[in-house]
């Protein structure tokens, strides 16, 4: 039986965040679905668990997030493609929900599942209100820790992610906001609260509004990402996008 949804993990030094090898159990227990793994070339164990879990994994030295997921898809074979955030959780049953979302409907569709993050405080609970409520669903912008999903012909038509080292997901949103209106499904996407934990809440909510000014001015991306990553390295990436290099292809 062909498979339903081609799900699209793209990692980096994961391990220590306990969230990867969590995410791959789970999915590992899930029929019609295939899993494929794209590493920028960890420095930790992180693709040698991918590798003794799923059959396609990848790394792709010098490549961002971006590119990595890029490449995911251009070696997936699902009708649906499912944008796995490495550092949040899907349950067998938020999969099967979008299973069930899939077979109801025969038109095109794009979304996210509902976000909400892994620890509590009001805080973190309004900003998982703001995302679901109003980003998702008025702004229509859809961030990866939501693992963003859409039906092939979509991807295609969009032309996939910018590969940019920085807010490619909301410049991936944009382009598949052009065709249609987002979809939150009701399960959940429980998501890492690490940068809030390291930085503290209020500091790292004052960091979120900079970087968007810092994108609505268009600084570059390398400094943007410089100032967001500085003493956490959550998505380093390893040169530019053009400099990419496939090292280690297996199936």
């Amino acid at each position: 039986m062909k498979n339903i949804i081609s799900i699209i993990i793209p990692t980096f030094n994961e391990i220590k965040h306990g969230y990867v090898t969590k995410a791959i159990d789970e999915l590992c227990n899930i029929k019609d679905i295939e899993i494929i793994i794209v590493d920028g070339g960890s420095s930790d164990d992180t693709y040698n668990f991918c590798k003794s879990k799923v059959k396609r994994c990848f790394i792709i030295e010098n490549s961002n997030r971006a590119q990595r997921m890029n490449y995911g898809f251009k070696m997936s074979t699902a009708d649906v493609i499912l944008f796995h955030h490495p550092r949040s959780f899907l349950s067998k049953h938020a999969i099967n929900e979008l299973k069930k979302f899939n077979a109801s409907t025969r038109k095109e569709f794009w979304g996210g599942f509902t976000h909400q993050f892994d620890s509590k405080s009001m805080g973190l609970r309004f900003t998982s209100w703001y995302s679901n409520c109003i980003r998702s669903k008025i702004i229509k912008i859809i961030y990866l820790d939501h693992c963003i999903f859409a039906s092939r012909t979509l991807v295609t038509k969009s032309g996939g992610f910018p590969e940019r080292e920085i807010f490619e997901d909301t410049d991936f949103s944009k382009k598949l906001k052009k065709f249609l209106k987002p979809i939150l499904l009701k399960s959940l996407s429980k998501t890492s609260s690490v940068r809030f934990q390291k930085n503290g809440f209020f500091i790292q909510g004052i960091m979120n509004q900079i970087m968007k000014v810092c994108y609505f001015c268009h600084l570059s991306d390398s400094k943007m990402n410089a100032i967001y990553e500085k003493g956490l390295s959550l998505n380093n990436c390893h040169g530019q996008a053009k400099d990419f290099h496939m090292a280690s292809p297996e199936e």
